[in-house]
């Protein structure tokens, strides 16, 4: 009676165990999925969000032959310049002093309101300046190094921050955040907090910092550092 007891001890005590592991694996198991999750989402932020606000931007020095009267000039910017379209562009031209110099582009027609040979000119969607004047053509002008990269629109960035109060659910799809989760994005430089009113002590927020160039409308880039959490 005693030894069939033992037995019987033996087998619930093993259950109870092989129970209790069972448990624990699979409350791991689903906080280590949860946590994956909550990682691959802040890891995928950075990208999504700058696919709202980033523009191309092209920047080049040139240098111009006019020997007209005119107190301006106009010449036509090759199509294979840049690796982007002209259409929606707009231009920003800075002379040696780096004053900005009024100017204007049109396609791929540059006009500057100057008699300068040599300045550094700068293009973009971010810039939509325009000027009109009786200019002279420039038929010959040569260009330095051609330099392009993909940058933080301010503007785009500003009207994110609008966005996030009035259509959070709209820009938190775009930005590839699940249902679950909320989101918030800060750029401390620039005083820029895209935060609900009051987020309780007792949620977990992950952060993660990412450093973007913004680019403004006046053709001046800076490295700001961005942080974004979700919780």
């Amino acid at each position: 009676m005693k030894r069939g007891s033992g037995h019987f001890e033996m087998i619930v005590s093993f259950a109870f165990f092989a129970g209790v592991v069972g448990f624990l694996l699979l409350v791991l198991q689903s906080g280590t999925s949860s946590t994956t999750l909550f990682d691959s989402v802040l890891d995928s932020i950075g990208d999504d969000f700058f696919g709202l606000v980033g523009v191309e931007m092209g920047s080049v020095f040139v240098s111009v032959n006019y020997t007209g009267s005119n107190g301006c000039f106009y010449f036509n910017l090759s199509d294979d310049v840049f690796g982007f379209d002209y259409g929606d562009k707009g231009v920003v031209v800075v002379g040696l002093d780096g004053s900005e110099i009024g100017a204007g582009f049109d396609s791929s027609v540059v006009s500057v309101n100057s008699s300068e040979d040599f300045f550094r000119m700068k293009i973009s969607e971010e810039f939509n300046n325009s000027f009109s004047g009786s200019c002279g053509e420039v038929v010959s002008y040569r260009l330095g190094k051609v330099f392009e990269r993909k940058v933080v629109s301010y503007s785009g960035l500003m009207e994110m921050v609008g966005r996030y109060d009035v259509d959070y659910e709209g820009l938190k799809g775009e930005l590839g955040v699940p249902d679950v989760y909320d989101f918030g994005i800060v750029v401390g430089e620039l005083g820029i907090e895209m935060l609900p009113g009051m987020i309780s002590s007792d949620v977990e927020v992950l952060a993660k910092d990412e450093i973007f160039e913004v680019l403004w409308e006046d053709g001046r880039v800076e490295n700001v550092r961005v942080n974004f959490r979700i919780w």
